[in-house]
């Protein structure tokens, strides 16, 4: 796993798909039984500067910090899906970004 400064990403639009979809419903399953309250989670293209270099990323805000348990969870479905020779990035955001996002992509999963 590599952290990454997240500072100036932006957020291109949702990630969406057949195998996208049933990703996300494994994920959001996962979340809904083992989530912290006021979480929501998004499948979003983004890129950290460089406009060629586009990633996809789960987008997770939270009212609690991240836990390992957490990122295990979601990175155990991925690979389980796509294997290990794929990445998935994941982002804990903080309220500004999350604002920045809502308007290019909707949220799969919101656990109250």
């Amino acid at each position: 796993m590599q952290e990454r400064d997240a500072t100036g990403i932006q957020f291109i639009g949702q990630q969406d798909g057949a195998i996208e979809r049933e990703f996300t419903a494994k994920v959001s399953e996962f979340l809904q039984e083992s989530a912290s309250p006021m979480l929501s989670a998004y499948l979003c293209r983004v890129h950290y500067g460089d406009p060629k270099c586009i990633s996809v990323a789960v987008c997770i805000a939270s009212s609690n910090s991240p836990s390992q348990e957490l990122l295990d969870g979601i990175a155990a479905i991925f690979h389980s899906m796509f294997g290990a020779h794929e990445h998935l990035d994941m982002l804990f955001l903080n309220g500004e970004q999350q604002s920045r996002l809502r308007p290019v992509c909707k949220p799969f999963c919101t656990v109250c």
